[in-house]
């Protein structure tokens, strides 16, 4: 039988085309750690200039070209390096909300914020989060305050930790009816559900964000499922079909007021105003007897969120969220199929729809998703009613519902984490392999793909392939940012390997999958198959363990006095030198070093040791130059390390250190010699 091109797919409107070109536009970046912010502020010159080219002659591929630069001006611009990212401050604010933590204390948030003498600090509409011992004296909501605590930034944001009140600095300033109602049902869902449970409903009712503890949200968001948790657009919409099957014809017109209650209530956030705008327009449409595809409802939304949003970056979640929503829109699920492909074809094709820029931004692709999201999805809508059972005299019934779905729910989160494949880490497979495996599934679902079963072979073995040829990558070193620990992999042609992994200040987990998954996958490094450890302290440790674990890495060691060559990692030159300590007890004054050479750099990477140990390197060692020492204990101790700077005459010196260790003892041992200093405060520190 020949095979018969497919008929060619309608012509997508311009505003569809454009808004995918805005999308690429500000994802690729994103995923990229963000635009060079001299690049950023051209690109807003540049849409400019093609938009009045656009208002002067109106042309497809010119309104394309402009969505594609008005996309790169609202990527996010790679941030400033900060080494001083904690500091004491005093400020006055007005408290917003603030919630009990489970551990103790409260957790809450301020705006108004302005300096004691009355100096603004930010706009006006500027929000901090900030979290308090105090759960004794809790503020007033509205109330203005004199707060004290320590300012830390982090990628993430900045954040007030250990805030005090040391004074009502003004009376209470009258906050929105929202905000209070908002507040009241928190109290509300605080005082009838358990602890986990009421921050679970808080999340999903009011979009609070889910505190790092909670061992439900992390399990979901290993295995990529924390948008079931997270108040998102697929909310709304659930709500959209709840009411529409629940209220009666002469109650139909309560459905609008409901659901502007509750994007309301989860606090306007982005991806619910997306979702009502499209519900909006759908539904306006229809009452003027008109019916507008889902393609242009998808387009619709994203220009009225980039029109009536005041310009941010985008973020991970504006992507995440119209790619899986386009996935839905291409490949649905025809009504006459079998019930078990209308469950899972819609989640496929979100997850193909989403896979690349999940591998661009990880590393990794989650498979699993595809079976757990139509098994749990369910849970949200019985979750609902139960806590608004819980909010009636009856509610003392529900408590063992919820702990029964609870058990049931982490049984099953359990089992996937045992499954092969979650997550599948691949860093060292280029996106571009994922992006067309993602599409050769896309259009096997969309019906694009060829029929023949010859071709259809060929395209699955071609797909395939690309999954499993790696990516070109070049050799060399990176020390990661994870606070105070220590985590430095190598790379060779082959394989890569690890002189240490583990933090003080990350979980073993968020430090593999936040920290070094994405970096190996920028660099197109594979995860290392081999490692070792410079002492048995868990802060250099703790992840390498987790890694043996899921990964199956095999740990070598050299004993005191003896060194081991590592073959594997040529072209470098690398070797583990062990240390012997001046008492066998002496945990810090033992362990390993690796020596790492290159075609055009020697590099020497020290652990905790001090003292004796250093003295003994001395002898061990050849002498300099050198071009990075990487300073031992977190650049905290001094004791020999000026005789080892004096033998090895390093060019550069890193600390792996965190923002308590500053500053830094032996930052001054460095300057007297002239020698330059970086940390992993900057961010990851590599070579060559």
């Amino acid at each position: 039988m020949l095979w018969r091109p497919p008929r060619p797919a309608p012509r997508l409107p311009t505003t569809v085309l454009a808004a995918v070109a805005f999308l690429l536009g500000c994802g690729v970046p994103a995923v990229r750690r963000g635009l060079d912010p001299a690049l950023g502020d051209a690109t807003a010159v540049a849409a400019l200039l093609v938009a009045v080219a656009v208002a002067l002659a109106p042309a497809r591929g010119w309104i394309v070209c402009a969505a594609l630069l008005l996309g790169l001006a609202r990527a996010p611009q790679r941030p400033p390096a900060v080494v001083f990212a904690t500091r004491p401050v005093v400020l006055d604010g007005r408290c917003l909300a603030w919630q009990p933590l489970p551990e103790g204390g409260i957790r809450g948030w301020l705006d108004t914020l302005c300096s004691p003498d009355g100096r603004a600090l930010d706009r006006e509409e500027r929000r901090l989060a900030f979290t308090s011992p105090q759960s004794d004296a809790v503020p007033a909501l509205g109330a203005t305050l004199r707060v004290a605590g320590v300012l830390v930034a982090t990628p993430a944001g900045t954040r007030l930790e250990r805030a005090c009140w040391l004074a009502r600095s003004g009376g209470a300033t009258p906050v929105s009816v929202v905000t209070r109602w908002r507040h009241a049902l928190r109290l509300h869902l605080q005082a009838r559900l358990p602890a986990g449970e009421s921050a679970l409903a808080c999340s999903l009712v009011l979009g609070d964000p889910l505190s790092d503890q909670e061992e439900l949200a992390e399990a979901y968001r290993r295995l990529g499922l924390l948008h079931i948790l997270a108040v998102s657009g697929m909310h709304l919409w659930l709500y959209d079909v709840l009411l529409r099957r629940l209220l009666p014809r002469r109650l139909a017109a309560l459905r609008w007021p409901a659901l502007l209650l509750a994007a309301l209530l989860s606090g306007g956030e982005a991806p619910v105003m997306r979702a009502l705008s499209a519900v909006l327009l759908r539904d306006g449409m229809a009452a003027r007897g008109r019916r507008v595809s889902a393609w242009t409802l998808w387009a619709a939304a994203l220009w009225v969120e980039v029109a009536l949003v005041p310009p941010r970056p985008a973020d991970i979640g504006l992507l995440l969220s119209y790619a899986a929503t386009a996935g839905l829109i291409a490949a649905p699920a025809a009504r006459t199929s079998a019930w078990l492909r209308r469950v899972l074809q819609p989640s496929l094709a979100a997850f193909a729809a989403t896979a690349p820029w999940m591998h661009a931004l990880q590393g990794t692709v989650e498979p699993w998703t595809v079976l757990l999201t139509p098994l749990l999805a369910p849970l949200f809508p019985l979750r609902l009613a139960l806590y608004a059972l819980a909010c009636t005299p009856l509610g003392g019934v529900c408590n063992p519902v919820l702990h029964a779905v609870r058990a049931a729910e982490g049984a099953v989160l359990g089992v996937a984490e045992r499954l092969p494949g979650s997550p599948w880490a691949m860093p060292q497979v280029p996106t571009a392999a994922v992006a067309a495996a993602a599409a050769a599934v896309l259009m096997t679902l969309t019906g694009t793909w060829p029929r023949a079963p010859a071709a259809r072979a060929t395209g699955a073995v071609l797909a395939l392939a690309l999954l499993v040829l790696p990516a070109p990558r070049r050799p060399g070193l990176v020390v990661l940012p994870v606070g105070h620990g220590l985590a430095a992999v190598i790379a060779g042609d082959r394989e890569s390997f690890a002189f240490d992994l583990g933090s003080a200040d990350l979980r073993p987990r968020r430090l593999l999958d936040a920290v070094l998954l994405p970096e190996l996958a920028r660099r197109h490094w594979p995860l290392p198959a081999q490692g070792a450890t410079s002492h048995p302290d868990s802060d250099h440790t703790n992840a390498l363990q987790l890694l043996e674990e899921r990964h199956g890495l095999r740990r070598l060691a050299a004993g005191p006095g003896q060194t081991l060559d590592l073959p594997e990692l040529r072209p470098l030159a690398a070797r583990l030198v062990g240390v012997r300590p001046a008492l066998d007890a002496d945990r810090n004054g033992s362990g390993m070093v690796l020596e790492l050479r290159g075609p055009r750099f020697r590099a020497v990477l020290l652990g905790d040791q001090y003292g004796h140990a250093l003295r003994q390197l001395t002898a061990v060692l050849e002498p300099g130059p050198l071009d990075v020492l990487l300073l031992p204990h977190h650049g905290l101790t001094t004791d020999g390390l000026p005789e080892l700077l004096d033998h090895l005459r390093p060019r550069m010196v890193w600390a792996a250190c965190g923002r308590n260790d500053w500053p830094l003892p032996a930052a001054a041992v460095a300057a007297r010699r002239g020698i330059a200093l970086r940390t992993t405060l900057e961010g990851p520190l590599a070579l060559p």
